[in-house]
């Protein structure tokens, strides 16, 4: 077995382990989530709780890097970030605030945040695509489906370096 050497590699596969509770929560709660948070008063009670959580999270001493990364730190803050499948909670807001209460300091927290969000990202583009390959383009979603096409297009190129 291959050792996972340096920083990047250990911090590529800590951010898919911080994808699986969201992915796995998405999976098997998809209609749950839709049919049952979907209130406008749950939506609103939600985003006043979460951003009253983001300040006191805060309000944390910070004594983290992103180095100190590690899988309890993927864990919880992927667990954090499957909050997020409910209407009105932030997926960077609860990430941000997971890492502020694992005492990172705010520019750890919020990298770490958006990394995490590339995999999560990216596995719903891929689980709602695979729906629409076996499916079909919903009806009036056809006029944008070029722009969606070109887009990632020109996020892949931009990514890749390719020009």
């Amino acid at each position: 077995m291959r050792e996972i050497d340096g920083l990047d590699a250990r911090l590529a596969w800590l951010l898919l382990l911080s994808a699986v509770p969201g992915a796995a929560g998405g999976a098997f709660l998809e209609s749950t989530v839709e049919d049952e948070f979907g209130d406008p008063i749950v939506i609103g009670v939600n985003a006043i709780v979460f951003v009253v959580l983001l300040e006191w999270a805060d309000r944390a001493r910070p004594i983290r890097k992103v180095p100190e990364f590690h899988v309890r730190d993927a864990s919880l803050m992927g667990v954090a970030q499957a909050l997020a499948l409910a209407p009105g909670v932030s997926r960077s807001g609860v990430t941000i605030s997971a890492g502020r209460w694992l005492r990172f300091d705010r520019e750890a927290a919020a990298r770490l945040s958006f990394l995490m969000s590339i995999p999560i990202i990216g596995g719903a583009a891929f689980y709602k695509g695979a729906g629409v390959a076996r499916e079909g383009i919903p009806s009036g979603f056809g006029g944008a489906f070029y722009r969606i096409v070109v887009g990632l297009a020109v996020i892949v190129v931009l990514a890749t370096g390719v020009r």
